[in-house]
């Protein structure tokens, strides 16, 4: 029991990136809400951690182009259940979404380091707290002017 519990220790003591201090932990999805960047990227860090403590593997080893499949996966059917409209070309297929996720666990990461330039954060940082667009269209939605 004494083994089990130093090691539990260990790898939670391991699991403490600097990426997982920044974004605030590792979080499953929340079932009421759209996830925003900030949201996925804790998603991320969720698979992670389990692949981590499930296989026992070595963080180095863990596939996060199959961690930010599964979440662009996640992403793309909690929008098809909101409106069944919402599907490619609407939106961005899985693909796309990887992406997003990909370039932003990676600038995040360097942030995180303190390695990113002051532009870079600057840039970056309003976006993590936004809903993920996964909207094909870039186009600007404006408002209606009212008559009186």
């Amino acid at each position: 029991m004494a083994q089990w519990h130093r090691l539990l220790l260990k790898n939670r003591q391991s699991l403490s990136t600097k990426l997982s201090e920044y974004l605030g932990g590792p979080r499953k999805f929340l079932p009421t809400e759209f996830p925003t960047l900030h949201d996925c990227l804790q998603r991320c860090l969720d698979l992670q951690r389990d692949q981590i403590l499930m296989h026992d593997k070595n963080p180095r080893n863990v596939s996060m182009q199959e961690i930010f499949c599964k979440v662009a996966l996640e992403i793309a059917e909690r929008w098809s259940t909101s409106n069944n409209e919402l599907k490619e070309p609407i939106v961005c297929g899985p693909k796309a979404i990887e992406l997003r996720l990909s370039r932003g666990w990676f600038t995040f990461s360097e942030i995180a380091r303190d390695k990113a330039r002051k532009a870079t954060k600057e840039q970056w940082e309003p976006k993590l707290d936004k809903l993920l667009d996964i909207a094909f269209c870039t186009c600007k939605i404006k408002g209606q002017r009212h008559r009186s």
